[in-house]
Parts: structure tokens; sequence; C-alpha cells
């Protein structure tokens, strides 16, 4: 048999636990909670947040031209992209 423990807690708890435990114990229903809260916890920890992902993007842009296209200034002092492509194969009967 497990030790047991006695922990005090408000009336106003102990009436919302008896109203949603359902035929589980009132210490099963909150080793439940717990776990489930745990597990929730573990689970937002292999997330991003915005900040990061805003980051990310950020670095992304930066990395894209370099990596993707080749940038050259027109002479209306705009940037023209000429994205880079793998090489098509041309069909030589035509």
């Amino acid at each position: 048999m497990s030790d047991k423990r006695m922990l005090v807690v408000d009336a106003e708890l102990v009436k919302k636990i008896d109203e949603n435990r359902g035929d589980l114990s009132r210490s099963e229903f909150v080793n439940f909670l717990i776990d489930g809260q745990l597990k929730e916890e573990s689970k937002s920890n292999d997330g991003v947040t915005r900040e990061e992902f805003r980051q990310f993007q950020e670095g992304a842009k930066e990395l894209l031209p370099r990596s993707c296209c080749a940038a050259s200034w027109s002479s209306s002092s705009t940037m023209d992209w000429n994205w880079v492509s793998s090489p098509r194969t041309t069909n030589s009967s035509s």
C-alpha cells in the first residue's frame, strides 16, 4: 500500500474536483490533472515563440537573395532579381 498524505485545500476546490472527477477518486483526478499539465508543458517547449519565428524570418530574408537569386542594379536604381534555377534540358528535335 502506498504512503498517503493529507492535502488541505479550499472547500470550493474540493467542490470543483467532485463536480468534474466522474468515477475517479479525488486523488486519481488530481494526479490525472497534474500529469496532463506536465505533458502539455513539455509539448509547448518543442514550439517556438513569435519572436523566435520573426527572427528566423528575418534571417531567411537575408539568406535567400544570396543563395537563390542574383541581384543587379538597373539604371533606375531599383534592384532586379534574376532567379537562379537548375539547368533545363532542351528538346533538340524542335
